[in-house]
């Protein structure tokens, strides 16, 4: 049997992107020196009869791309359920319409502006009519705003 040096170069310019080689389900190593360092350019030693399968990735890089592929079917299941979720969320809103308007109103009475922030408030909500004239209260009474300068530096923007 006759052996023949092939260099690597000259079958990886034929067959770009090869990175091993193999004969009968086994790799062929490449060439070494004395010193145990791959001689350059890259060979391996093969046979003229033989017929040499050509891979263009290592088992490292298949068991990578495998490790890449499961984890991002785990991430699209995790995106499928917060999908989900954020749709059966937006079908329960339309199944139970919230409160787009409401109203702050003092506890108090009494008129005088020097003392607005010193007051308790409470947070009404106003049920949406079809007819805009048949705008009320929502049957309750109300949120208690105990800390109503917090409140209203947060939410005031939203007042208008």
């Amino acid at each position: 049997m006759t052996f023949q040096q092939c260099r690597y170069e000259d079958v990886h310019d034929h067959f770009i992107g090869i990175r091993r080689f193999t004969l009968k389900e086994e790799q062929i190593p490449f060439v070494k020196n004395n010193d145990n360092s791959v001689i350059y350019p890259q060979r391996i030693l093969a046979s003229t009869q033989d017929v040499i399968d050509c891979h263009t990735s290592t088992p490292a890089d298949e068991a990578t791309l495998s490790n890449t592929l499961n984890m991002i079917l785990k991430n699209t299941e995790i995106f499928n359920t917060k999908i989900d979720a954020i749709q059966r969320q937006i079908f329960e809103q339309a199944e139970y319409p919230i409160p787009h308007l409401f109203i702050v109103l003092p506890e108090e009475t009494s008129f005088n502006p020097s003392t607005w922030f010193r007051h308790t408030y409470r947070l009404h909500f106003l049920c949406d009519c079809e007819n805009e004239n048949e705008r009320h209260f929502a049957l309750h009474d109300g949120y208690k705003i105990s800390k109503p300068h917090e409140f209203f530096r947060k939410y005031g923007p939203y007042l208008r």
